[in-house]
């Protein structure tokens, strides 16, 4: 079961559904700027790009970016969670001055909750703010479902 190691950070993720915090250094997310250039700098984002999407990028490509972002944070987050187990690291770019809203939505998970919470990680590589695409994330939503 994925846990902050911080019980108080952990109580207000049970509460919440979401917890913000820094955990990441800023040579940790240049490293992951770098990254995404080396492999998706070239890609016309319309709307959504998602790296890990069925049929956009080779699957072999899709385990090897999601390696090198696990080599980048896997310390942190070992320094920062407990029984965890990283699986799968992705970009997901949103195309630039989009004016229709994302509709509101709960991410997937591919693991039954029940058993095993999942934690998803949402590290913006360029600043966000309301204007631009920032994440909204609704207080106790992660009660809604049973799936």
């Amino acid at each position: 079961m994925a846990e902050f190691i911080n019980e108080q950070e952990q109580q207000e993720m049970a509460e919440r559904g979401f917890k913000h915090v820094s955990l990441f250094s800023l040579s940790e997310i240049n490293a992951l700027k770098e990254l995404y250039q080396n492999n998706f700098g070239h890609v016309e984002v319309k709307q959504l790009y998602s790296n890990h999407s069925g049929g956009v990028t080779p699957p072999d490509l899709t385990l090897r970016v999601s390696d090198a972002i696990e080599a980048i944070i896997g310390d942190t987050l070992r320094k920062s969670l407990k029984n965890f187990r990283f699986f799968l690291g992705a970009f997901i770019n949103k195309q630039a001055k989009l004016e229709e809203e994302l509709e509101l939505h709960q991410d997937w998970n591919i693991v039954n909750e029940q058993v095993r919470p999942s934690i998803q990680i949402w590290i913006p590589l360029a600043p966000v703010n309301q204007q631009n695409g920032v994440l909204f994330v609704m207080e106790g939503s992660h009660r809604f479902y049973k799936n």
